[in-house]
């Protein structure tokens, strides 16, 4: 019977200390979540495969070779991890690891990216949690508590899926758990690449959906009677490319594609960007040579397609994505951050995610863009300024759709971004930089491709007598 005492009194002792180091390292914490933008910390890192368990081991790795190697001192290290472990297998687990870095000049930063990935965090609107950091036993304890919560929070609020970031602040005691908000509900306006071809869009579009990841034909719309080419020939082809949502259009052999507006595509690995070269390249021409461009790309090209489209390809080590990227060129050149801040201005859910300045050189003004990333209405986009003697400028064969749900939204993209610049027909503009948009309502696509080739005439004859759209007088025409 005293065995058995002393064998009670050790276990409820053994469950006593087990409780208080659960309590301690914030086992019964509530777990609260705000949301806020965060963003922009300059990381050192490397692409992780595999068990997630390994992640210290990297950081550590990371951690000593900057202050051994580098003078560089840091009490913060991350993660980012983008598969959920309870769906895929524990060998194809994707991660970023590694350590934040503050107030690196751009040498050291370069000699860093010689031998490391270094990249800036987006500046983007967050889901945040922090959570006490005490040890290594908190890591645990905090993916414990956090996720499931993180996950309940975003389910309940309409967040769709998205990568968890983890930061490390020994210092300040703590580890921050951050998604970023995409959220599944439709934004007030869309906007959506628009690329003008001759006759061809239908015969581009078939081409692009069978070279890029997840590429689909979502509506053909042909043209009505009364319209610029002959009645059911094909208008416009709405199509998506990894994600990214674009409009064909045919029409005429008014405007040319040119490098000022292209598009990056972020490749995953070497095979998916060799891949994806061998297939764009073909009937195009080069205009950068694929190799190594440190300290943003593994590997890094840009070429014209068959079709004069311009596409520039990187390898990020995350899935397939597809930005417009604009080129400030001639006399626009210096202005790339001007505009961003004017769009910004116009469009409600924007945001600046990153900016990498030029240094002085013969062909570059000293602080302008060498490259930007920035966000409108969701949309991703790309920017740079290049002072470089180019015989080339924006046209009107790349422009952006705006759609709108109302006429005060029309009246609002319409009058904002035509500020400064040229009004056109048909809800066309160029806007004072020289890059075109159509401000146009959602529903004239499904007005344009009704059944009932009258209503469709109607409405294209009332559309071209337009310079801004009028939406009740659309309205009434299809009526």
């Amino acid at each position: 019977m005293k065995i058995f005492k002393i064998i009670l009194i050790v276990i409820v002792a053994i469950v006593a200390l087990a409780v208080v180091a659960y309590a301690y390292y914030g086992g019964f914490k509530t777990i609260t979540f705000k949301e806020e933008e965060q963003g922009g910390e300059i990381v050192v890192y490397e692409n992780v495969t595999g068990d997630y368990s390994q992640s210290p081991e990297v950081q550590n790795k990371i951690y000593n070779a900057l202050l051994n190697d580098y003078k560089v001192e840091t009490t913060k290290g991350f993660g980012i991890y983008y598969d959920n472990p309870k769906e895929v297998e524990k060998s194809k687990l994707r991660a970023e690891v590694g350590c934040i870095v503050e107030g690196l000049d751009s040498k050291t930063i370069a000699k860093l990216a010689e031998k490391y990935n270094v990249k800036t965090l987006p500046k983007r609107s967050y889901v945040v949690t922090e959570f006490s950091f005490k040890g290594k036993l908190s890591v645990f304890v905090g993916i414990m508590k956090v996720y499931p919560a993180m996950e309940k929070y975003c389910q309940e609020h309409e967040i769709s899926n998205a990568p968890i970031t983890e930061i490390y602040d020994v210092a300040n005691k703590k580890i921050i758990y951050r998604k970023e908000i995409s959220t599944k509900t439709t934004m007030e306006s869309t906007i959506t690449p628009c690329l003008w071809f001759d006759s061809q869009a239908e015969e581009a579009t078939k081409f692009y959906t069978s070279v890029f990841k997840n590429g689909k034909i979502e509506t053909i719309v042909p043209y009505p009677e009364g319209g610029m080419a002959p009645a059911g020939s094909v208008m416009t082809v709405k199509f998506q490319l990894a994600g990214q949502s674009f409009i064909g259009l045919n029409g005429g052999p008014y405007f040319k594609f040119t490098p000022a507006i292209s598009f990056f595509v972020g490749c995953e690995n070497v095979k998916e960007f060799d891949e994806l070269w061998e297939k764009l390249s073909e009937g195009g021409s080069t205009l950068m040579e694929p190799e190594a461009m440190p300290p943003f790309f593994e590997k890094f090209g840009w070429l014209q397609d068959k079709y004069g489209l311009s596409w520039q390809l990187g390898i990020c080590g995350i899935p397939q994505y597809i930005s417009p990227f604009l080129m400030f060129v001639g006399k626009q050149c210096g202005r790339a951050e001007e505009a961003i801040n004017f769009y910004r201005s116009i469009f409600d859910s924007s945001s600046v995610e990153s900016i990498v300045r030029h240094t002085k050189t013969p062909n570059e003004i000293e602080g302008s863009v060498l490259h930007a990333s920035f966000t409108l209405n969701g949309q991703p986009f790309m920017a740079s300024d290049s002072g470089w003697d180019h015989k080339f400028g924006f046209t009107e064969a790349v422009s952006f759709y705006v759609y709108c749900q109302t006429q005060a939204e029309i009246d609002k993209y319409w009058e904002a971004l035509s500020a400064g610049g040229e009004k056109s027909q048909c809800g066309w503009l160029k806007d004072r930089f020289g890059i075109s948009w159509q401000i146009v309502p959602a529903s004239l696509e499904e007005m344009m491709s009704n059944s009932n080739p009258e209503k469709a005439k109607r409405v294209t004859e009332a559309l071209l007598k337009m310079k801004k759209i009028d939406m009740d007088a659309l309205q009434k025409a299809f009526e």
